[in-house]
């Protein structure tokens, strides 16, 4: 322990005389792995949506579509008669059933060519327990923060089936009801005994609380361009509300293909259905050609990156060891003062492996914690989504794959940029060293 000690200080003290040197040795190191790190965590992240898709349900047979009206003959858009009703919120909803794609989902619903279909959009209100928006805060989408306003989901109940939602339930599911609440693991704690919650002017049941760590898919899964690190966010700070299983409240709807329908006989069905209710389906997904697409667009987006970053690790690695070389075949006086101070070749080469396990361990400690810290920007920058509901999933995913991997590759290099001069050295005798240094 005492000759390891030892040989850590003195590596120190020989890092400190070359201490330029090694100042740009480690930010190089710590860029490389910074870059090598956001390709990791591209890659690692498609993987781990496929993972938990095929957890929620059968990537196959689920997916999503995204519907618009079509005009009339005469090239314009449907106008809606809500004559006669004053009540705003009414207004809509007859608004929105008269919608073509409204009467579309409803025939979906009964063609036979689905198991379940559902919808969910999220909104924002400010009529709503106050401290629900608190509890809430800092997790809402950008333009919400501060407003007073609670983000909540309207979500029909097959939604929870489609993508195996689980709830701790306080209301029996068969019992649910329209305008019932359904919160977040993170609200538990403080409405844990409540039985109603206040919204929209009025007391909703509260009919449980989601399991933590449950997430589900972007709204926008449909939408062709829309991509971001990952299609999953967490709704630990999610506020839900049924809304009735016959009412439209979006352009997008999830569905579940019923047993014995291919996807070419769905397509071509949907259409014509769609087609007949002068709807018009813009885009088409089911879940693992999702998934395909989002592991392109995230390589393709961080492509680049995987080449400089990998690059630049290898271009220091190599650097490291012509130095080391250089040091070794031109300094050959430092080492016969080593063999002179009564150290041996085993001791010297120790030398060689602690000084780059102290740049390189030192390196990704610091570009680990760079990328743990500067996560919010990254996903802010890369993805199409507010960054705060996919930061949970991304930095699970950092924690728990890209860390271990880009450990290996600092042990990988370690092993190497040690090696070669190890390896050089051990070809030089200490006889010759020390002929050296006392000329």
């Amino acid at each position: 322990m005492k000759s390891l000690l030892a040989n850590i200080l003195m590596t120190v003290d020989l890092m400190s005389c070359r201490l330029i040197k090694t100042f740009v040795t480690v930010l190089l190191y710590i860029v490389g792995f910074v870059l090598a790190g956001m390709t990791l965590l591209c890659v690692n992240i498609s993987q781990y949506d496929r993972i938990e898709y095929g957890k929620r349900c059968e990537i196959t047979r689920t997916g999503c579509m995204f519907n618009l009206d079509m005009p009339d003959e005469n090239g314009e858009e449907l106008i809606l008669d809500t004559s006669g009703i004053t009540d705003f919120e009414e207004k809509v909803d007859l608004a929105l059933r008269q919608q073509p794609y409204q009467r579309f989902y409803n025939q979906l619903k009964q063609s036979g060519l689905v198991e379940k279909c559902a919808q969910y959009t999220a909104l924002a209100n400010s009529d709503v327990d106050q401290d629900i928006v608190k509890v809430q805060e800092k997790n809402q989408a950008q333009e919400y923060l501060g407003s007073g306003d609670v983000e909540y989901i309207n979500v029909q109940k097959d939604l929870f089936d489609l993508y195996d939602i689980k709830v701790e339930a306080k209301v029996d599911p068969k019992d649910w009801c329209e305008d019932g609440i359904i919160l977040g693991s993170q609200f538990k704690e403080k409405y844990h005994d409540a039985e109603e919650i206040y919204f929209k002017g009025k007391q909703c049941k509260l009919l449980g609380f989601l399991e933590q760590g449950q997430k589900l898919s972007f709204e926008d899964i449909a939408h062709e361009g829309d991509m971001t690190l990952t299609s999953l966010y967490n709704l630990d700070y999610a506020f839900m509300r049924l809304f009735p299983e016959d009412a439209y409240q979006g352009t997008e709807i999830h569905f579940r293909l019923a047993e014995g329908v291919t996807r070419e006989e769905f397509r071509e069905k949907a259409a014509e259905m769609a087609k007949a209710e002068r709807a018009t389906i813009e885009s088409m997904y089911f879940i693992d050609e999702h998934l395909d697409r989002l592991e392109k667009s995230n390589r393709e987006i961080l492509g680049h990156i995987k080449d400089y970053g990998i690059a630049l690790l290898v271009g220091v690695a190599v650097v490291c060891i012509l130095v080391k070389i250089y040091s070794i075949l031109g300094k050959k006086r430092l080492y016969g003062i080593f063999y002179s101070s009564g150290l041996s070749t085993s001791q010297i080469n120790s030398l060689f492996v602690i000084e780059n396990m102290i740049l390189l361990f030192f390196s990704l400690l610091v570009a680990f914690l760079c990328l743990y810290q500067g996560l919010n920007y990254f996903c802010s920058v890369i993805g199409t989504q507010q960054s705060y509901l996919v930061i949970d999933v991304v930095r699970s995913v950092l924690i728990s794959k890209v860390f271990v991997q880009e450990f290996l590759l600092c042990c990988a290099m370690i092993i190497v940029t040690s090696g070669i001069p190890i390896l050089l050295f051990s070809r030089l005798s200490p006889l010759s060293m020390m002929r050296d240094f006392y000329e």
